[in-house]
């Protein structure tokens, strides 16, 4: 009935524990949980192994040699055998209910994603990749959805339309040269496509991801500019469909935000533009089916 992808990268430590939450799960229907091993070098291997024997979790295990989220994201989806796919990441724990809560809303409603509430497990981490709100909200494939409201943290699609909006960017995300906003990038895809989405809080997981620094918080910042920048720059000179409206986004945007986070989006637009015009990114043919 639903797939979860997971993608790690020499994350061992943090993976025996997101896997280990997902014994608590209570599902009573087929499900799996697709682990994509992203070339790690530690004992990622070893760990998945371990707590499969252990546990009994119905893991699949595959590796993508491939360095980027994009890359496993794909590869995990190319491993699903469900009609629902969800996506959640190796630091992030899963409340009891998150598959029934999934699979609820795609039975109720009408949609072709739904991204739910992530939370902050570690109280003395940052308070960042979280989303708190409570409120309920659907995106109609006319409608804008900005930057952050579904967390690639906690979404999920029907299989069928992450097919046919040809998967994850490898361009973008972490590991990636633009490190981040794939999440972004594919749900714009899927509104295009006409699909409608949901943010649903009633599925939750929890995310230990330790960043504790002022250091880590800048670091990370920077990296969502430069995603941002490679988004925008591909949703409005190279993708079919709501350029003007991302276009005028953008422009909003850049009119109320700092000027460092500005000036870092248009120098990666300008990289992106060149790189793409120079067939220096990778959009070759993806095999996702």
């Amino acid at each position: 009935m639903i797939s979860v992808v997971i993608c790690t990268y020499n994350r061992a430590q943090a993976l025996k524990l997101c896997l280990e939450s997902f014994t608590r799960i209570e599902f009573a229907h087929d499900w799996e949980l697709v682990l994509v091993d992203n070339n790690s070098s530690d004992h990622t291997q070893q760990v998945v192994q371990e707590v499969k024997q252990a546990t009994g979790l119905p893991i699949k295990l595959v590796t993508e040699k491939r360095q980027g989220l994009g890359y496993a994201r794909n590869c995990g989806l190319a491993a699903t055998q469900y009609p629902i796919v969800a996506y959640t990441d190796d630091d992030c724990y899963p409340q009891a209910d998150y598959l029934t809560q999934i699979v609820n809303n795609f039975e109720l409603h009408d949609i072709g994603f739904v991204g739910g509430r992530v939370l902050l497990h570690d109280p003395t981490d940052l308070e960042l990749t979280v989303q708190f709100s409570t409120t309920t909200e659907f995106f109609t494939p006319t409608s804008y959805m900005r930057a952050g409201v579904i967390h690639g943290a906690n979404f999920a699609f029907k299989r069928e339309l992450l097919i046919r909006a040809d998967g994850f960017d490898p361009n973008l995300g972490a590991g990636s040269p633009f490190k981040a906003a794939e999440d972004t990038d594919l749900l714009t895809e899927c509104q295009r496509l006409g699909a409608t989405g949901k943010y649903a809080p009633e599925i939750v997981v929890s995310h230990h991801h330790g960043r504790k620094t002022q250091a880590e918080y800048h670091s990370l910042m920077h990296s969502y500019d430069i995603g941002r920048g490679a988004f925008y720059a591909k949703r409005v000179f190279f993708s079919p469909g709501r350029r003007l409206r991302t276009a005028k986004y953008w422009f909003y945007c850049m009119r109320h935000q700092r000027w460092a986070m500005t000036k870092t989006e248009l120098k990666t637009a300008w990289t992106y533009i060149c790189r793409r015009l120079t067939n220096k990114l990778d959009y070759a043919p993806k095999h996702l089916s």
